[in-house]
């Protein structure tokens, strides 16, 4: 399953919930930029957990996104 063209299936989304996948780098998840009305995204349980710094990339990449793994 791929998340490419999420933004123009779903423009207002606001939770994505992304647990128990296989998410290895911001990369698969640069297009989250793009979902404007995003406020909530919840990576756990997915290899790019691990990396201590996804808080902050996340953060970089997506600033309008307020909650992050809840």
């Amino acid at each position: 399953i791929s998340i490419d063209d999420i933004d123009r299936k779903y423009p207002n989304l606001m939770t994505l919930d992304l647990k128990f996948n296989r998410i290895f780098s911001m990369d698969a998840i640069s297009i989250l930029y793009e979902l404007k009305q995003l406020r909530e995204i919840n990576f756990l349980k997915n290899p790019i957990c691990v990396n201590k710094s996804l808080h902050d990339m996340i953060l970089k990449s997506a600033p309008h996104i307020e909650t992050i793994n809840r």
